[in-house]
């Protein structure tokens, strides 16, 4: 009985111990976060959040060509800064939607560390810089986000409803994309410090956002599977993109791209 019980202990003992090393790795392998702040091209305006918790954050408005027919907060992945998502600016811009190309604290030179109620902090901000707008006060808001950025964009949403939401390789939750990242059967939710409930924040928006959810039909990271979770939990279409891995480049301006944002600002109009 005894060695039982010794066994139990350090049993015990091994899950604590690697409940702990996994919340501690958590972050630094899920926010990989560049030091380099970008330059922005001369058509581009660089603009200033500022956060609840007073961070100052870069960004850059890129305006629309013609008349505002919609403005999109663009929320990005965990990689990466706003100069890699201008070609995404750029297709935005050419469909009358002025985009607000965001990076979270700690990314491109921002200060501050990432981590979910940041980025959520980071994201309102975003919204309110452009509801300060006055030529963005009366035009109908999106969001769109990609994988992690879904994810924002989710959070963003229960707190304050866009006209539309756009969600590429979006995961019901961060367990459940981490199971799949490692080949796992699961991972308890307990172990990770962020968590990012996607598909159950979905379920109880309004049913006047209008949501979009594409998907790569060979993302590794992000499997279309989990997508047409969250694109369930919406009660909305998954659109897959034939031999698309989660970092295409079509992604940022390709055709399938292009039309669902057409298609998604013609719907909030």
């Amino acid at each position: 009985m005894r060695r039982v019980l010794v066994g139990l202990v350090v049993l015990a003992g091994l899950v604590v111990a690697f409940g702990g090393l996994v919340m501690l790795l958590q972050r630094p392998m899920l926010y990989l976060a560049s030091g380099t702040e970008p330059s922005a091209p001369a058509d581009v305006e660089e603009v200033t959040l500022r956060t609840e918790d007073d961070l100052a954050l870069g960004a850059w408005w890129v305006p629309p060509q013609g008349e505002l027919q919609a403005a999109a907060i663009v929320l990005p992945g965990n990689a990466g800064t706003r100069a890699h998502r201008e070609p995404l600016g750029r297709l935005l811009a050419e469909a009358g939607i002025g985009a607000l190309l965001v990076d979270y604290r700690g990314y491109a030179g921002n200060p501050g560390r990432p981590n979910e109620d940041g980025l959520r902090r980071d994201a309102r901000a975003a919204r309110d810089w452009l509801e300060a707008r006055e030529d963005g006060r009366d035009a109908p808001v999106l969001y769109l986000g990609e994988s992690l950025g879904a994810a924002v964009a989710a959070g963003l949403a229960t707190d304050q409803p866009p006209d539309g939401l756009l969600l590429r390789s979006p995961f019901p939750s961060l367990a459940r994309a981490a199971a799949a990242a490692y080949g796992l059967p699961g991972v308890p939710a307990w172990l990770l410090p962020d968590r990012y409930p996607v598909a159950a924040q979905i379920a109880g928006l309004d049913d006047d956002v209008a949501v979009r959810v594409l998907a790569g039909e060979q993302d590794r990271i992000v499997p279309a599977e989990l997508s047409g979770e969250v694109a369930e939990a919406a009660g909305a279409d998954l659109v897959v993109l034939d031999d698309a891995g989660h970092n295409d480049p079509r992604w940022l301006d390709g055709a399938l791209l292009e039309d669902t944002v057409i298609e998604l600002r013609d719907a909030v109009r």
